[in-house]
């Protein structure tokens, strides 16, 4: 079985270890990507050439991805589960955030999704963790006066969680992946005591507006 590892910024690629480790602990076949290939060469040390391939891949270049993806393909013959990941933030209110800095999380998040998965699909074989990512992968630039009871707070609030998340990588890693081998897996899946507080507190909140404003909902019959 083979796993290609979602793309990753240069300050993740050594956050995401858990996920790599457990694929290749639970005896898979790994194509890990990064900007900086070279990052990940400790894993080819730990567990040789043939089980892991490094591959460089920037998710916002589509011929990039193209490429990474037939390098891939090349090298183990089929690819079964993607873990498309390729993730950062900039925090920051609309009015403050730079044009450039939305483009590029845009390309990142959303553009980089599609070109992954419109690449892989023709060969794809059917079938809040303590990783640093708020601390390495999000950007919090000036935030204004007028923004800070609001995004200042919000930000103040991440800055207090850093090195504290209830979740271990190592076990969420671990659900992932026993995930993928349950003949019914659900379509979505709260993992840690947070996203399910939080899940339930999403829920009640929407209930009680659709409580609230059932008679405007029905109205348009």
């Amino acid at each position: 079985m083979l796993r290609l590892s979602g793309s990753l910024r240069d300050p993740l690629a050594a956050s995401a270890s858990p996920s790599f480790d457990a694929a290749l602990q639970d005896g898979a076949n790994v194509i890990a990507t990064a900007r900086k290939p070279q990052q990940l060469q400790r894993f080819v040390d730990k567990y040789s050439s043939n089980r892991i391939l490094p591959v460089a891949l920037d998710v916002t270049n589509n011929n990039d991805v193209n490429k990474a993806i037939k390098t891939s393909h090349d090298k183990f013959g089929r690819i079964d589960i993607v873990v498309n990941n390729a993730e950062y933030a900039n925090l920051a209110a609309t009015e403050d955030i730079k044009i450039d800095d939305f483009r590029a999380q845009v390309d990142t998040k959303f553009l980089g999704v599609i070109y992954v998965t419109k690449a892989v699909l023709p060969i794809l074989q059917p079938g809040g963790m303590k990783t640093d990512w708020s601390g390495l992968s999000m950007e919090i630039p000036a935030i204004s006066e007028p923004y800070k009871p609001s995004v200042g707070a919000f930000a103040d609030r991440l800055r207090k969680m850093w090195g504290n998340e209830v979740s271990i990588p190592e076990k969420v890693a671990k659900i992932v992946i026993d995930l993928t081998k349950v003949t019914n897996p659900p379509l979505r899946l709260l993992i840690g005591t947070d996203a399910v507080e939080y899940g339930r507190y999403a829920g009640r909140a929407l209930e009680e507006s659709d409580k609230t404003w059932h008679d405007v909902s029905i109205s348009s019959i």
